[in-house]
């Protein structure tokens, strides 16, 4: 299912998110990119997109993640965050920008850095 869009429940809403699940794949970001911009091109086709919105980032702990300073630093930078119980899960909500797939790319790699610095692994993006 590489590439595929799923949906998931996130913030109260629904939202498509990349697939597969990190636990699937290692740390790629020519193949995180590829499929940022694939699963985008695929929800333009099949859905009328708005023009601006929020994307939902998700994050899954890796070895010595700190949930608490990973989502101080997200929340600095402007985003809001909530995190599992467990701190195994941590997604991020971006401010409202122009949607377009290199926006989404662009906030992707600034948060997909700023979690890897907490131990924390990409695991896709939706609205």
């Amino acid at each position: 299912m590489r590439g595929s869009a799923v949906v998931a429940l996130v913030f109260g809403v629904l939202a498509a998110c990349d697939a597969p699940s990190v636990t699937d794949r290692p740390q790629d970001p020519a193949g995180q990119r590829a499929a940022t911009f694939a699963t985008y091109d695929i929800l333009r086709r099949e859905e009328a997109l708005p023009s601006r919105a929020q994307v939902i980032y998700r994050f899954v702990a890796g070895a010595n993640a700190d949930a608490d300073a990973f989502q101080k630093a997200a929340q600095a930078a402007g985003y809001e965050t909530n995190a599992s119980d467990d701190g195994r899960f941590v997604v991020l909500r971006s401010p409202v920008f122009t949607l377009s797939a290199q926006g989404i790319w662009t906030r992707e790699t600034r948060v997909t850095q700023l979690a890897a610095a907490h131990g924390y692994l990409s695991d896709g993006w939706g609205f």
